[in-house]
Formats: C-alpha cells, sequence, structure tokens
C-alpha cells in the first residue's frame, strides 16, 4: 500500500513515521483493572452495525503510544524491538515525578522542576520571513479505494489477534517487598520462584521460563536472559508439593533455589549468558552460511526447547507504574508482567485463552501459603505469629470453592477483584500501613 499512496499521502505518512510518540485519547472508561490492561496492552474490540468501533482503531503500533481514557487512566503502549521496558520506565518515572513537583509547586513556589521550560528552537524565527510553522495541524488522508480496502483488512486481521488473547490482573495485596526482605530473601527471586510453584501446582511439570537481565553497564548493552528452570528449582516445587517434605525441608529448598537465582541473575547482567551469544552465533550463520547445514547445536532439541518460552517474565518495578504486561511469546505460554511494591505485587498475566485467570489464582494460593510457612518459621510461638496465621487460613477458606487443587480445600474459585461502584476504577489506599507486633 505504500507504494500505492499519492505524494500527500506519502508526506503525510512520513510525519507520522519521524513522530517520537503518539497520543491516543480514547473515549472509554474501563470499569475494572482487566478491561484496563486489555485497552492498554490490544486495544479494545467492539462492533457496532458490522463495523469495528473498539480502540484497537484508535492505535499506530509501529510507534510509542501515551493512551489516555476518558475517565483518567492513563498508560504507555510500545513495540519490544526498538526499546527496553527500563528505557520507557525512566520516561514514565520523570512525567510522575514532575506531575507530583508542579502540584507541590502550588504549596511552596520554592520547590524545583526536573525538567527546564526553555523554548523550542522551531519556536525562535531568525527573521520575519522564516516560515517555520508549528501549530498543530489535522492530517488529510486522500481514502483512494485499494487504501480503504487495505486497511479493511488490516483491521479484520487485528481483530483476530485481539480475540485470540486475555489479560488478568491480580493486585496482590498482603504483602511486598517488605516482608521478603524482612525474611532474608530477594524479592524477584522469590517472585520466580512463585511462578514456578504456581505453573507446577496447576500441570505438574516445570517448563522454560524467561526473565530478562539488564546489561546496561555495557556499551550499547540491552538484556540476556536469565533462565528462571533449574535443578534447585524443579527440587523445590517437586519438595513443596510433597506430602512427605516437612515444611523446614520445603523452605530449605525455597532458599537454595532464591540462592541459585540471585546467582543466575548477577551472572548474566555481567554477560555471563548463553542465550544472546548463542543467538548472535545462529543469526551469523544464517547471514553466511545460508545453503549449509546448520551446526547440531541449532537444531538439537534442547536448543529448541529454550527457545519456546512459555513462561516468559519481566519485573518493572517503580512507583510510578500500577501495572506493567505484555503479550504470550508462544502459543501455549503465558506472558506475565510484575511489580513488586513495598507491601504488595501486581501481576498481569495474558495467554491465548489458557487458564489465566486460574493461574493467577493459583499464584495467589502459593503466596498465602508460604507466607504462612514462613511466618510460623520466624514466630514459632507468641500470638503476634498465631494470629497471622489464623488470618492467612480465613483468607484461603473464603477464597477456596469446589475442585481440586494441591492446596487443601480446592481449587480456587474467583478472583481478587476490587469492588467498582458506578463503574470507576477505585484508587489504592495512600500511605503505609502499620503493624503492630504484640509482645510473646
Amino acid at each position: 500500500l505504500r507504494g500505492q499512496l499519492a505524494q500527500t499521502d506519502a508526506e503525510a505518512l512520513k510525519v507520522v513515521d519521524t513522530a517520537q510518540f503518539i497520543v491516543c485519547l480514547d473515549h472509554v472508561d474501563p470499569a475494572d483493572t482487566n478491561e484496563l490492561s486489555t485497552n492498554m496492552l490490544c486495544g479494545t474490540y467492539k462492533l457496532m452495525d458490522g463495523m469495528q468501533v473498539g480502540t484497537c482503531t484508535n492505535r499506530w503500533y509501529d510507534k510509542l503510544q501515551i493512551i489516555v481514557c476518558k475517565n483518567g487512566s492513563a498508560g504507555i503502549n510500545f513495540e519490544h524491538t526498538g526499546v527496553d521496558g527500563h528505557t520507557v520506565l525512566r520516561f514514565v518515572s520523570d512525567i510522575y515525578t514532575e506531575t507530583i513537583l508542579r502540584f507541590a509547586k502550588t504549596i511552596n513556589s520554592q520547590t524545583k522542576s526536573i525538567f527546564h521550560s526553555y523554548k523550542s528552537q522551531n519556536g525562535r524565527r531568525e527573521s520575519a520571513d522564516s516560515i517555520i510553522d508549528i501549530n498543530p495541524r489535522r492530517i488529510e488522508w486522500n481514502m483512494t479505494e485499494s487504501l480503504k480496502q487495505g486497511i479493511r483488512f488490516a483491521e479484520t486481521r487485528l481483530s483476530d489477534l485481539i480475540l485470540q488473547n486475555e489479560v488478568k490482573v491480580l493486585e496482590f495485596g498482603k504483602y511486598g517487598k517488605y516482608f521478603i526482605t524482612d525474611m532474608k530473601m530477594s524479592p524477584d527471586a522469590f517472585v520466580q520462584m512463585a511462578f514456578q510453584a504456581a505453573y507446577y501446582g496447576l500441570y505438574g511439570k516445570s517448563e522454560c521460563t524467561y526473565e530478562p537481565a539488564m546489561t546496561k553497564t555495557f556499551f550499547h548493552g540491552r538484556t540476556e536472559s536469565i533462565r528462571s528452570v533449574s535443578d534447585a528449582s524443579v527440587d523445590f516445587v517437586t519438595s513443596y508439593y510433597s506430602k512427605k517434605a516437612t515444611n523446614q525441608e520445603k523452605l530449605s529448598k525455597l532458599r537454595d533455589a532464591l540462592k541459585y537465582h540471585t546467582k543466575l541473575t548477577k551472572e548474566c547482567s555481567m554477560g555471563q549468558g548463553q542465550d544472546r551469544h548463542l543467538y548472535a552465533l545462529e543469526c551469523v550463520w544464517d547471514r553466511l552460511h545460508k545453503e549449509e547445514k546448520k551446526p547440531r547445536v541449532f537444531t538439537d532439541k534442547g536448543w529448541k526447547l529454550l527457545n519456546h518460552t512459555v513462561i516468559s517474565t519481566s519485573n518493572c518495578g517503580n512507583p510510578a507504574l500500577r501495572l506493567f504486561g505484555f503479550g504470550p511469546v508462544v502459543s501455549d505460554g503465558f506472558g506475565i508482567g510484575y511489580i513488586i511494591k513495598e507491601d504488595g505485587i501486581a501481576f498481569v498475566a495474558s495467554s491465548k485463552h489458557r487458564q489465566t485467570q486460574r493461574f493467577l489464582d493459583t499464584l495467589k494460593m502459593y503466596l498465602l501459603d508460604i507466607q504462612k510457612l514462613l511466618t510460623s518459621e520466624k514466630y514459632p510461638s507468641g500470638v503476634s505469629s498465631r494470629q497471622r496465621v489464623l488470618e492467612l487460613e480465613e483468607e484461603q477458606e473464603r477464597m477456596m470453592g469446589n475442585g481440586y487443587s494441591y492446596f487443601d480445600n480446592g481449587n480456587s474459585s474467583g478472583s481478587e477483584q476490587s469492588s467498582i461502584s458506578n463503574g470507576v476504577i477505585p484508587r489504592k489506599k495512600i500511605g503505609k500501613r502499620l503493624i503492630l507486633h504484640e509482645a510473646d
């Protein structure tokens, strides 16, 4: 279609292609976090008289998109090839910080800004004859029949892709970074083992798992692959679901798995991983030796399994974000974005209609159960410990319904949803919750 565009359309498209980002104003009010995340990730699917009128038509997926909904909810959608998540996170963080500082400036005029309000160079005319137009303008398109038809078929293909995926959210609020570090554990490794335990609890096996490690220590460094499945992680999940293993044995296996994962993360961050190196070698071979047979390492079953990531995960934590997520990278996989907060953990899970909600329910049950084990170990006696254990047990019983699972009372029948009033997403409570310890 690009080759068939009229000159004016080609110039208009160049304006879009050279833009740094796109602003999408959506005339929708997401009712809950599931709808909010779906709108930010894929856009919505909605037909009216056979025509697509969902927010998926208000997107330009090649660009970084700032999306703002009618109710003020906002997010960013971007394609991963050109930019890493932590780069966008810095962008979001600066905007969030500046918003707070501008509010503070209304109270104290001496508050400084992180941005300098310099005028744009394009706003300074060297002479009266300079023709520099910085006014916003509507882009006009010559909608030929071929262009209309191309857009129509692009929309139907996009709609198919949207309907193939589902997005679910779990905002776990029982504990977060503070509790995990208080137990002398790495928060990220702790969450990674939670994914392993939840998946094993549903399917009875461990699958190839991916987590990115930042390699920005190096010039032009981006990421390396952390492979969360290890002998230590398998030992832990099998022990955790074993009726014969004691609580002390389960926690010992967990600590071994966390220790190994933390060590692996540090090695990958220092460029000692294997995925990127081997992939680069394969790309070089494909380019220089197209007609020759590939080396056995790239035709081996293990290489294929390594590159079929069933559980793709990413940690993108920052106070500026409430939620973070992405799509699955394989047809039978899960895409899981998570944010480890001080007193909670936010998860956004997606899949091509696997048991996404059930996976999150199982994940929550594990997080509650492992908290009970850790609390009982640290506080073996005393009113404070007993009270916490009772509260956790009551929470489990309330959430459990019919069915079967590795947790005693059956499988979870519902998800942890925020109460919704008048179609408005409730705001999270502000401030830190104080925990009053009782004397033993």
